[in-house]
């Protein structure tokens, strides 16, 4: 939680606790960016397309809930690990009333789980002077661990915005880079993608595209976009960031050369220590995320 502007969270606090269990999109339409990633029904959009099969979910680095509750719709019972405490608290006033248990680290040793979501979490991101040995040693013990925790089949999606995004190469900015073209703290996609393979034997790579606040398209290496995708992707800057490429048309250049795998801005992993089989696994969605309770997702599986 300390990426986030002190003054946003406290008045995200406050927002929950005048309004506790509600459904906030109307109450965040004129705020700003934190509200809508921590708030905003929209944000479901990243997952809500995937086929869940229920069991148990451990979510890691809940923050104040914005993919939780989707978590609570798709599983029998959900494990949150949040150590901040306001953000903790925050989710028991949203989501006590279900099947939550809030953690303030991570589960006992001998629990086990269908789904581990490791989505944006600070933890993905490098620390003020950490090494990139040492953030790749700290990320690949907590990855250990994670393995450890999967039941049987079971699925860790893990979710990171990529050091060399597009918005990043045109001067965007986020709560991670605060200085153009500054993205030391972010994890590259090639390390990531060797890192998850060494540690686990099926390996999935989707690209939520233009990014992981406003999905509007979800592709695969396995389907990848053979022509300009700006009929059904138009990507947005909610930072303000003082832009000095046109990321729109930058997508044309990236699909035209077959390099889109290494510059999405999002990169969004589902990974499992079986073997890959004969599952039947989505490799492409094309979303509707901005239609709210009447939304939909397209997806296809071959």
């Amino acid at each position: 939680m300390n990426i986030w502007n002190a003054h946003s969270k406290t008045q995200i606090a406050d927002l929950i606790r005048e309004h506790p269990g509600q459904i906030y999109d109307a109450l965040i339409r004129d705020r700003d960016a934190d509200f809508f990633y921590h708030l905003s029904s929209l944000r479901h959009a990243l997952l809500s397309w995937y086929p869940f099969s229920g069991g148990r979910a451990l979510e890691i680095g809940s923050g104040f809930g914005a993919m939780t509750g989707l978590y609570l719709d798709a599983f029998d019972a959900v494990d949150a690990v949040e150590t901040d405490a306001e953000a903790a608290g925050s989710l028991a006033l949203r989501f006590g009333d279900r099947h939550l248990r809030i953690l303030p680290d991570l589960p006992a040793a001998e629990d086990t789980y269908d789904a581990v979501f490791l989505i944006d979490a600070p933890v993905l991101y490098k620390e003020e002077n950490e090494t990139d040995a040492a953030f790749r040693d700290r990320l690949g013990r907590l990855l250990e661990i994670l393995k450890k925790t999967l039941a049987a089949n079971g699925t860790l999606f893990l979710g990171f915005r990529n050091r060399s995004g597009i918005r990043y190469a045109c001067g965007g900015l986020d709560p991670y880079v605060r200085v153009p073209f500054e993205t030391d703290r972010l994890p590259l996609q090639q390390e990531m993608d060797r890192l998850l393979h060494g540690l686990f034997p099926s390996v999935r790579y989707y690209m939520p595209l233009p990014d992981l606040l406003f999905p509007q398209a979800v592709y695969t290496e396995e389907d990848l976009p053979g022509e300009s995708i700006r009929d059904r992707v138009f990507a947005v800057d909610p930072y303000g960031s003082p832009l000095v490429g046109d990321e729109n048309l930058a997508y044309d250049r990236l699909i035209r050369e077959k390099t889109l795998p290494l510059y999405a801005n999002f990169c969004l992993y589902a990974v499992s220590a079986e073997a890959p089989g004969k599952e039947n696994r989505p490799v492409r969605a094309i979303l509707s995320p901005d239609r709210g309770a009447v939304s939909y997702a397209t997806v296809f599986y071959a």
